[in-house]
């Protein structure tokens, strides 16, 4: 959503727009009960994360990402709709001030499928131009 503002809507006044899942619901959905965050944030702008417990899952939370979880395609099915469709939180930030809301998919949402003006169009039949 982020690039639509740029490509799509009239000049903003931001200099930083980002959406996110929320943390918490992140580390629960992982079975993470107690984890850290950097303060203040590195990498600019990003912080880091540290998971505590469970033991089995303890240390940076990208290498526990990567490296202790299965990404099958039971996996990858299980966790990507919330993230897909799920609440998010949407940030834009300018210099002089910054807004936070939540978004998501609306519940009654319905896909756009554009006419296909490819198609070729059949030509009627030949009799409906006969006059007898």
């Amino acid at each position: 959503m982020c690039q639509a503002f740029l490509w799509y809507y009239p000049k903003q006044n931001f200099d930083l727009c980002i959406s996110q899942y929320p943390d918490d619901a992140q580390f629960r959905e992982l079975g993470v009960t107690n984890w850290n965050r950097s303060d203040p944030a590195v990498d600019g702008g990003l912080y880091k994360y540290t998971i505590i417990d469970p033991t089995e899952l303890a240390g940076d939370y990208l290498d526990v990402l990567s490296t202790r979880f299965q990404w099958n395609e039971t996996f990858v099915r299980n966790y990507e709709p919330r993230r897909r469709y799920g609440v998010h939180k949407s940030i834009c930030m300018a210099k002089y001030g910054e807004d936070e809301i939540n978004v998501q998919f609306p519940d009654d949402f319905v896909k756009y499928i554009p006419a296909d003006v490819c198609k070729k169009v059949i030509d009627p039949p030949i009799w409906r131009f006969c006059h007898y």
